[in-house]
C-alpha cells in the first residue's frame, strides 16, 4: 500500500471520527468503532493489561469453520474499511460479513468473550477506549456515514475493491438463477468473459476456488464443435485391442453419463450425493445439438430430473448390471447444474434447436457487463468509444451484439500498445463483421478514428 493510500486512509478515519462528534452522529464507542473499522489493535497506555480492538474482518477470518465459498467471499474483504468509500460498495460488504456471523454465532460468541477479558482488570473493569463488540449493527455508523459522504473506493491489498464486489454480486445472482432453472446459457457479444463467468459460478456453486476447479470431480469442461457427437457426449461403442490380440468394440459411456454417473453415486459414509455438480459447455451452439444429445432433449428438461426422467438411450440393449451403474435407463441427477456458454453472432447460432431452447435459460453478457474485468478510465473510455461507433447509424450500422468485449481490451493494461491491439485483434474481427459489404473498408477507416480518440467528420 502507498504512502498516499495510507495518508487517505488515516484522512477517512479522522474524518470519520470528526462526523461522531457532531450532535447528531454521537454515539459512546466513538473511537473503538473507527478502530474496529480501520483494523486497529489498542493497548494500555499504562501496560496494565493489554486491550485490543479486533478488526471487524479478523472475527470473521479467525473462525475456524468456515466454508470455501465464506474463504472466497473474505478475500475481497479489505482489512481497513475505510478503503471502502461508497455506500453501495459497503452495504455489500456488510451483507457478506452479517451472513458469516450469524452461521458461525457460537465462534464468533467465544471470540468476542476471549477479547472481553483480556480487557478487564481484577476489578472487572474496562478501559474507557474499549467496548464490546457487537456482531448486530456494527456497520450502523459508518453506513450512516457514507451516506452522507460518499467518496470512493481506493485500491487496497492489490485489489480494485468495487470492481471484485460487483462482479461476486453477478456470479451470486447467477448461483442464484441457476439453482432455480438447472440449465443455464450465458449468451454475448465477443470478448465479455462468458467463459471465465460460468467458471466462477461453478466455483461458488461447489464451493471451492475458480484454481481449484479442475482438481474437483464436481466439475467437468467441454467445448462442442463440428465434429462432436452423441458418442462422445452419452455413450457409444469404442475400438479396443482384446487379450489375444484381436480388435473389437465395447460400450463406453461418454463424458457426460461418466460425469452424471458419479453425481448420483455417494461416497463412503453418504447414503445419498447431495454435492452439487456443474457441467460447463463452452461453445455450445457449434455443435450440432439434436445428434450430440439425443433422446437427452426429454431428461434435460428441469421439470424431468432424477429418475422420474430415466429414458432408454440408444444402447441401451447393451448395459451389463454389474458393471454398468445406469442399468439399461439413463437419468439426470437433480445436483448436476449445466452452463452453456454462446456467442450471438456466430453463424452457427442459427443450428442451436428451438426444442433445446425452450430447456435452457438464457442471460445476456453485455459488452458494458464485461468491463468490471478493467481497471484503467482510459482503456473503458477506449473501448466505449468504439462500441457506440460500431452500433452508430452512420458508422457501423450494426446492433449491440456486434460490440466487443472487455477481454479484448485487457491487453492494453497489460502493456500492448494501442495501434498493435487494433492491427493484430480488432480490425480482423471488425473486417470480419463488414465482408462482402462494399462500404466495409470506409467503416473501418471510422471506427479506428473512433478507437483513437479522433472525430468522423462526416458525422458531426
Amino acid at each position: 500500500m502507498t504512502e498516499e493510500i495510507k495518508h487517505e486512509l488515516q484522512r477517512r478515519k479522522q474524518a470519520f471520527l470528526d462526523y461522531a462528534r457532531e450532535p447528531d452522529g454521537k454515539w459512546t464507542a466513538r473511537i473503538p468503532k473507527a478502530n474496529w473499522l480501520s483494523g486497529y489493535w489498542d493497548h494500555d497506555k499504562n501496560e496494565k493489561f493489554e486491550i485490543k480492538i479486533i478488526p471487524i474482518k479478523q472475527i470473521a477470518a479467525n473462525i475456524s469453520g468456515l466454508t470455501d465459498k465464506e474463504k472466497s467471499d473474505l478475500e475481497l474483504i479489505p482489512q481497513n474499511m475505510f478503503s471502502v468509500g461508497t455506500l453501495d460498495s459497503f452495504v455489500k460488504i456488510k451483507e457478506i460479513l452479517n451472513d458469516i456471523f450469524k452461521n458461525h454465532k457460537d465462534d464468533v460468541a467465544k471470540q468476542i468473550r476471549d477479547f472481553n477479558t483480556l480487557a478487564e482488570d481484577e476489578s472487572g473493569w474496562r478501559d474507557r477506549q474499549y467496548s464490546n463488540f457487537k456482531t448486530t449493527k456494527w456497520f450502523k455508523e459508518y453506513e450512516d456515514y457514507l451516506s452522507h459522504h460518499n467518496t470512493y473506493d481506493v485500491v487496497n491489498e492489490n485489489l480494485e475493491l468495487e470492481q471484485n464486489m460487483q462482479d461476486k454480486t453477478k456470479v451470486q445472482q447467477l448461483v442464484e438463477k441457476l439453482t432455480n432453472v438447472y440449465n443455464l446459457i450465458l449468451r454475448g457479444a465477443p470478448g465479455t468473459g462468458k467463459t471465465y463467468l460460468a467458471k466462477e459460478i461453478a466455483a461458488a456453486l461447489i464451493g471451492c476456488s475458480k484454481d481449484e476447479l479442475n482438481e474437483s470431480e464436481q466439475y467437468k469442461f467441454v467445448q462442442f464443435h463440428p465434429s462432436y457427437d452423441y458418442t462422445d457426449f452419452v455413450e457409444g461403442l469404442r475400438p479396443i485391442t482384446l487379450e489375444n490380440g484381436n480388435p473389437s468394440f465395447e460400450l463406453k459411456p461418454g463424458i457426460f453419463m461418466a460425469f452424471c454417473d458419479k453425481a448420483r453415486t455417494p461416497t463412503s459414509g453418504e447414503t445419498i450425493n447431495d454435492r452439487n455438480y456443474v457441467f460447463i459447455i463452452d461453445e455450445i451452439n457449434r455443435g450440432e445439438i439434436s445428434k450430440i444429445f439425443g433422446e437427452l432433449f426429454f431428461s434435460i428438461d428441469p421439470d424431468y430430473r432424477g429418475e422420474d426422467g430415466s429414458v432408454e438411450t440408444q444402447y441401451s440393449n447393451l448395459h451389463d448390471a454389474a458393471e454398468y451403474s445406469f442399468n439399461t435407463k439413463f437419468y439426470i441427477p437433480k445436483n448436476v447444474y449445466i452452463i452453456g456458454t454462446m456467442n450471438d453472432i456466430d453463424r452457427s447460432v442459427d443450428t442451436f434447436d428451438f426444442a433445446m431452447r425452450r430447456r435452457f435459460t438464457f442471460e445476456e453478457i453485455t459488452a458494458l457487463d464485461s468491463q468490471v474485468m478493467l481497471n484503467d478510465p482510459k482503456t473503458k473510455e477506449r473501448m466505449n468509444r468504439l462500441n457506440e461507433a460500431i452500433i452508430s447509424k452512420d458508422i457501423g450500422a450494426l446492433t449491440e451484439d456486434y460490440q466487443i468485449g472487455a477481454s479484448y481490451f485487457r491487453a492494453l493494461e497489460y502493456g500492448t500498445p494501442e495501434k498493435a491491439l487494433w492491427d493484430s485483434k480488432l480490425k480482423p474481427l471488425l473486417k470480419d463483421y463488414f465482408r462482402g459489404e462494399r462500404t466495409a473498408r470506409e467503416k473501418l477507416e471510422k471506427l479506428e478514428k473512433a478507437y483513437n480518440g479522433e472525430s468522423n467528420d462526416d458525422t458531426e
